[in-house]
């Protein structure tokens, strides 16, 4: 068990949207009922109305629009259309969404319905929520999808273009100016198109400046306002060209001064000087720790992690400051797969060692693992059972990453829910289910070595659950971490669950990891669609950690 502080559970949600429709009741063997609101609450924490969740589903994301219409038709249609605005906006605001997509989904349906009041809240959550030029421009496309969707048209209404206009005059004007040419394109939707469909006139002569370089370009906007004697105008004409300019850099040599000088965010950096040495030797100490740590095996690549240079020692450095660390907000298994990418030191294309690696970066990572756990850890408050496969075939790599071992990533599992959480049971199937013990200073390969030592036995995901049930244990999670065999005993796991709930009156709530689901046997049993308390990952990532918090923590 871990020793480690836990924090305050956090408030509960308390939108009509989602009190009260989501509590299960005992005459339906404590299941989750079937009701539009809980799927609506997955929709908005996950981006997906289904129980299954994989890796690429997040990489590539896609909104199935015909069930998200329906789902929030379902909400809207029954007056509760504000309330779930409401709550868009408090998940929003505790960073709660894996995918902010499905948030900004929500505001664009419901500007697109007849009821007034709801219509104009989404607007204004519009502004609150889409501050970024990528999140706007992604709001007028799924407005424009939705209207087409609904009621057959494009969508822009008087509504709309109000709405497009208060976007663009409210933002003072050099961030006018970033934020236009940070994502001056998203999707097939441009500042271009927006302005032209808008018929924005612009309040000052600054704006003029803007629109005319979003819709003619830089060089004719020079030549129309060179002659300009306001000195406000010029310098917005020069921190345009030099925006362009970083934009347009063909070497890393052309952007660094700017960065510093304008106070421009990372995303700026265009992925094609990624390969240059001297982008990552002179923005080592400044760039998000989170874009450093996944960087970790470029700079290895390119040898500027080895030795005594500047690089190596800027990025130990950062790997020892713990505030920066839990500032940055990093999940522990980011950290973990990099360390673990690190330590291989495989070209993925060659399949032959890439880089000599140095111990002195293995340590930084293993230290920046360990912060990361004790700041970026948030505990549920609920009471957990971790169970773990320690089969052989755990030694297999996870299905969406050739380089982190299956065992590996269940250990990290554990340990991250033992580190959070102030009740958790950890057991790892053997012929009988045997318990591992985790303490605060516990590592990640410590677990893994006590999993090789376990005596082998089939893995069954039901077993927890009647382990438990027969010694009235309590559990809130039951949590299933496997390669792939899931259901290898006599009763069905969704049959399990239901007699647990019933016979310890608890609404527990099940979780079955799945890393390398190749081969799986009982998928299609777990991943019950009647019941809104089990969830099927296959595949794992930060943002799976995100998916099982959030689960874990609030009602479905």
């Amino acid at each position: 068990m871990a020793s480690a502080q836990v924090p305050n559970e956090p408030p509960k949600l308390t939108s009509a949207v989602l009190e009260d429709k989501t509590k299960p009741e005992e005459d339906n063997d404590f299941c989750w009922p079937q009701t539009s609101y809980g799927d609506c609450w997955r929709l908005l924490l996950t981006g997906f109305t289904d129980n299954k969740v994989t890796p690429s589903k997040i990489n590539k994301y896609t909104l199935n629009l015909d069930q998200a219409v329906s789902l929030l038709e379902s909400v809207v249609t029954v007056g509760k259309g504000v309330e779930l605005l409401n709550t868009v906006q408090r998940v929003h605001d505790r960073g709660l969404t894996v995918m902010k997509d499905s948030l900004i989904f929500a505001i664009a349906y419901c500007t697109c319905c007849k009821e007034q009041t709801v219509k104009k809240r989404g607007f204004e959550m519009m502004l609150k929520i889409c501050t970024r030029s990528v999140s706007f421009l992604t709001f007028i496309d799924y407005r424009e999808k939705v209207c087409k969707h609904v009621r057959g048209t494009t969508g822009w209404s008087k509504g709309l273009r109000s709405a497009v206009k208060k976007w663009y005059l409210s933002h003072e004007t050099t961030e006018l100016a970033k934020l236009v040419t940070e994502y001056p394109r998203h999707n097939k939707w441009s500042h271009r198109d927006v302005l032209r469909l808008a018929h924005i006139p612009p309040s000052n002569e600054c704006q003029k400046i803007i629109f005319s370089f979003l819709i003619v370009g830089l060089k004719k906007t020079s030549e129309l306002f060179k002659n300009e004697s306001d000195d406000a105008s010029q310098k917005l004409l020069v921190l345009l060209e030099e925006l362009t300019a970083v934009k347009k850099a063909q070497n890393a040599s052309e952007i660094v001064p700017f960065m510093d000088k304008l106070k421009l965010p990372w995303d700026f950096v265009s992925y094609n000087l990624y390969h240059e040495v001297e982008l990552w030797e002179e923005m080592i100490a400044v760039m998000p720790f989170d874009v450093m740590i996944q960087n970790t095996t470029r700079m290895a690549k390119m040898k500027l992690l080895e030795g005594d240079n500047r690089t190596k020692k800027a990025f130990m450095k950062r790997c020892l400051d713990k505030k920066q660390i839990g500032d940055s907000g990093i999940h522990p298994f980011q950290v973990l797969m990099q360390r673990e990418f690190y330590s291989n030191a495989i070209n993925d294309t060659k399949r032959k060692p890439s880089w000599k690696v140095n111990r002195e970066i293995v340590v930084s990572l293993n230290l920046a693992l360990a912060f990361s756990m004790e700041c970026n850890l948030k505990s549920s408050g609920k009471r957990f059972l971790v169970a773990l496969d320690a089969s052989d075939s755990m030694k297999a790599h996870i299905v969406n990453n050739d380089h982190i071992q299956c065992h590996t990533t269940a250990a990290m599992i554990a340990l991250c829910i033992a580190r959070a959480e102030n009740k958790v049971v950890v057991k790892a199937f053997s012929r009988e289910l045997e318990e591992v013990k985790i303490t605060a200073e516990t590592k990640v390969d410590e677990i893994v070595k006590k999993l090789t030592e376990v005596q082998l036995g089939g893995c069954d995901c039901s077993r927890p659950l009647i382990y438990a049930k027969s010694n009235k244990i309590k559990v809130d999670v039951f949590v299933v971490v496997t390669d792939k065999e899931t259901w290898s005993g006599k009763t069905n796991p969704f049959d399990a669950l239901k007699q647990y709930r019933k016979a310890l009156k608890i609404p527990a709530k099940l979780v079955v990891v799945m890393l390398n689901p190749d081969g799986a046997t009982g998928e299609g049993i777990v991943s019950n669609p009647q019941d809104r308390g089990i969830l099927l990952i296959t595949g794992f990532s930060a943002g799976m950690a995100k998916v099982m918090s959030n689960f874990s923590k609030y009602p479905y």
